[in-house]
């Protein structure tokens, strides 16, 4: 059957069912698109008008949509971490959402976070394989640019400042001042920072974001309650390290912190290995914060408070913006993502309300 036969009697079907062609198109195509009771209703028709559609004119019409492989490529930065695993993997169910229903096919692949943008090209992306792809970052920027460069894309989770590539993130703000807030309302007006990379706009935003809540409350703002350990990806033995001698410092100061927010929950976890090697009790004399709700949050000693991180909307959504995109729509802005808070009992109300 030519295209010219398929559209005639596409328009047939829909004139009897009393909808559009482009409905119609969308039963046969994307049923998951339409309505129950209309799809129903186009189905009953198309079979009582013994309607069948030859493979030639499908493939034909394929040819000329906006999809050409049906194949989105997520490329993902191999860290030696299991918590970057699970992250991955909630996104992935996220994205698997959107793309399963419209038969297309994600085609998942690691690189080395810090490899030569070169040597870490995709072959998806030397062949061009992909209609377009998402993104979790790396530590290199020219990697990222070149991932980026001629390919439609989303990043996801994180990004690198001052790149002009849509990208679906956590409000890291947001997240920050939730901790912020809870912890003023506990007492603790000397809290300190610890964090890694602020190449990462993650990074960064929760580190303003903490610097923003002191200032509007004119609470102490002192270098040493500040530890950004300046890697990408810090290994466990590494970040136990800096978080002892971190607690060392700050706990020998005249004026002591007596809680500490850290930028994710492996640095949390860290900081209460090292409370409990240097005999300090948490929370009675420290309060620990954490930041994305890991899986092993809920099972640390205490259990970890935290800023939760819906992984699974994020790659929802960047899976459904990332199709827009690749019918013609364009997105400039980050999208962000509302976290939200856990209280759990690694925190404690401060000995001394002063200030």
């Amino acid at each position: 059957m030519s295209l010219r036969g398929w559209d005639s009697t596409i328009s047939s079907v829909a004139r009897e069912a009393g909808v559009s062609i482009a409905t119609v198109s969308r039963v046969i195509n994307h049923p998951d698109l339409v309505a129950a009771a209309t799809r129903q209703r186009v189905l009953r028709i198309i079979q009582q008008q013994n309607f069948r559609i030859s493979k030639e004119a499908q493939l034909t019409r394929r040819r000329h949509r906006p999809l050409r492989t049906a194949q989105i490529g997520f490329l993902v930065p191999d860290v030696p971490h299991r918590s970057a695993e699970a992250i991955t993997e909630e996104m992935c169910k996220g994205i698997q959402k959107v793309l399963v229903p419209k038969g297309i096919d994600l085609m998942l692949h690691y690189y080395h976070y810090d490899a030569d943008p070169l040597l870490s090209m995709p072959k998806m992306l030397r062949e061009n394989s992909v209609d377009g792809i998402l993104v979790r970052p790396p530590a290199n920027r020219a990697t990222l640019v070149e991932f980026c460069r001629n390919h439609k894309a989303v990043i996801l989770g994180n990004t690198v400042a001052d790149l002009d590539v849509p990208c679906v993130i956590v409000d890291d703000w947001a997240g920050m001042r939730l901790v912020m807030e809870y912890l003023h309302e506990l007492g603790h007006r000397r809290v300190g920072f610890v964090g890694n990379t602020l190449t990462s706009v993650l990074n960064l935003r929760r580190l303003h974001s903490y610097r923003a809540f002191l200032e509007e409350r004119r609470l102490p703002q002192q270098d040493a309650y500040v530890k950004i350990h300046d890697a990408w990806a810090v290994s466990p033995e590494e970040m136990q390290t800096a978080a002892r001698e971190y607690l060392q410092e700050v706990l020998a100061q005249k004026e002591p912190v007596t809680a500490v927010t850290a930028s994710s929950d492996g640095i949390a976890v860290a900081l209460l290995m090292a409370a409990k090697e240097l005999k300090v009790r948490v929370p009675e004399q420290l309060s620990v914060t954490g930041f994305g709700d890991q899986y092993y949050a809920a099972f640390t000693d205490p259990p970890l408070t935290t800023v939760h991180i819906d992984q699974r909307a994020t790659g929802e959504i960047g899976a459904m913006q990332l199709l827009q995109i690749i019918e013609g729509a364009t997105y400039t802005a980050q999208t962000l993502i509302r976290p939200s808070f856990v209280e759990r009992r690694s925190c404690a109300v401060a000995e001394s309300r002063e200030g």
